[in-house]
């Protein structure tokens, strides 16, 4: 904003438009020719000029109120203190009241260059006639207005350019204390000019939307963020989804992913239940991105949200979630960067368990080895201190974890097999036989398909304790390499390759697991 300083106006007599103050503040010829055009009454007809085209009986071209507010702005220093209190204010309402009349078709010919010099100059201008409070808050109010009639505008370009200067708004006014243009000022007009409602509505353009980011941000920066907020946004993505508009999904899953770090807990968590009602068979790379966003720890929302997206995470790539196959192998390398964070280390044991129980039960088994894989790869092979858990470490617990497992399921087999006597007393162990060896954990090599039996009692079948997960990193390493050589030798590309590999060895695997042996 232009702010009058050094210029001396105190003693400017009334009668005259214009001074020569000095060759410090222009041309002596400069102070005639203004006095000339003044007593003529040049001013008056100008004005009255700016007026008379108003719509709808027609308008002047904007470049001609930028080339005469410019002339008019570079003698501004030398127009008389009492000419400038009457005819300044006449000049600020012949143009300003004259754009804010114009209707669509003005304001598509109203392009934003000329329209900032011409506020500029105006500016200017009414610094020799308002204080400074007065001035700041005449020109925001008429630059608010004039943005939001461009905002309101039919043409794309247009609305644009108007949402990108109420965006501009949201950066000055942090630096003012005073004037209109404030805070709470500006977020309560933006309320009530039902800004986001227009961005998110029915016929709204994706650009307008993905430009809507910066004021979401301004309002969760200051605490104004509300759940309607989300249900804008939200109303959108089901118009989105219905109709198919993948690339105005991906915009708003956008919006929420950058302004989701800035929310605080319940805006998280009201967003986490609107996550929930969409299907993972309608899930895509944006949705999974979202989830990530939401994992990271903000200080407004703290760690809460970081356990609900890594489970979301989690569903995404088990069997049976009913998503794409490219979305399952996002989710998990999502996953996989969420617990490769220093604080995310307590949360590794967790899901190191869920993956072997996964492998153990032959369910999602692909993912869950690579999984697993990646969270062993954060342990050091060596501890650099004494207590340091390694990758050996990690093996061996889980070798340990389930050789307890298999012989808490073996105990309390063997107590239900017990039969009762009369009067609730226990009878007698049956005579051991070699059947009952079946029954307890084994040491050796898990027994192959054909030796487990057959029906019901093959699919039981499960290898030793502490041999499975050595027999499956064996067989997914070898699993890969055969993958490799169907890829070079059918020259697969692209997203094929990801199907091939992970069906495969899904397929595959679970055959590993269900036999217990090593498959051919």
């Amino acid at each position: 904003m232009y702010q009058e300083k050094t210029l001396d106006t105190a003693h400017d007599p009334e009668g005259v438009c214009a001074l020569w103050r000095g060759k410090d503040w222009g041309s002596y010829c400069w102070a005639e020719n203004v006095n000339f055009f003044g007593e003529i009454q040049g001013f008056q007809v100008l004005f009255a000029r700016f007026r008379d085209f108003a719509p709808p009986r027609g308008m002047l071209p904007i470049t001609t109120y930028k080339k005469y507010c410019e002339a008019m702005s570079r003698v501004a220093n030398l127009f008389a203190k009492p000419w400038c209190k009457e005819w300044l204010p006449v000049l600020k309402s012949s143009v300003f009241d004259t754009f804010l009349s114009f209707g669509d078709n003005e304001m598509r010919l109203m392009a934003k260059e000329p329209l900032e010099v011409i506020v500029t100059c105006i500016d200017k201008l009414l610094s020799r006639c308002y204080v400074w409070v007065e001035q700041i808050s005449t020109v925001e109010r008429f630059n608010m207005e004039i943005a939001l009639k461009r905002f309101r505008c039919g043409n794309v370009e247009r609305q644009l350019n108007g949402l990108s200067a109420i965006m501009d708004a949201t950066t000055r006014c942090r630096k003012y204390t005073q004037g209109w243009l404030q805070v709470g000022t500006l977020m309560e007009w933006c309320n009530k000019s039902q800004i986001l409602e227009d961005c998110f509505g029915k016929n709204s353009h994706s650009e307008l939307m993905k430009k809507s980011v910066d004021l979401l941000k301004f309002l969760a920066e200051h605490n104004k963020f509300e759940t309607r907020h989300i249900d804008l946004i939200w109303s959108a993505i089901d118009r989105a989804i219905k109709n198919s508009d993948d690339n105005t999904l991906k915009i708003l899953y956008k919006v929420l992913e950058d302004v989701a770090w800035l929310l605080e807990q319940s805006l998280i968590d009201y967003l986490f239940e609107k996550l929930r009602q969409i299907p993972m068979i309608e899930y895509m790379t944006a949705t999974v991105n979202l989830l990530k966003e939401m994992a990271r720890w903000t200080y407004k929302a703290g760690p809460a949200a970081v356990p609900k997206a890594m489970e979301m995470l989690w569903a995404v790539f088990q069997d049976g979630s009913g998503a794409n196959i490219e979305i399952m192998i996002e989710a998990r390398r999502h996953l996989e960067e969420i617990l490769a964070m220093s604080t995310q280390k307590g949360s590794r044991a967790h899901y190191l368990t869920m993956c072997y129980n996964n492998v153990k039960a032959g369910k999602s088994v692909p993912s869950s080895l690579l999984l697993m894989q990646k969270i062993i790869d954060q342990f050091p092979e060596v501890a650099v201190l004494a207590n340091d858990p390694t990758k050996e470490h990690c093996i061996a617990a889980m070798d340990r974890h389930e050789a307890e497992v298999a012989a808490q399921a073996a105990a309390a087999a063997a107590q239900t097999a017990q039969p009762t006597g009369s009067g609730g007393a226990a009878s007698a162990p049956a005579p051991s036989t070699g059947d009952d060896k079946k029954a307890a954990p084994a040491t050796g090599p898990a027994p192959s398909p054909t030796a487990a039996g057959s029906g019901a009692d093959e699919k039981k079948a499960a290898p030793a304790p502490g041999t499975l997960l050595p027999v499956l990193f064996s067989e997914l390493r070898r699993f890969k390499d055969r993958t490799k050589q169907i890829i070079k030798e059918r020259a697969i590309k692209g997203k094929e390759i990801n199907t091939l590999v992970v069906a495969s060895q899904q397929q595959y695997m679970h055959h590993v697991c269900r036999s217990g042996g090593v498959g051919g």
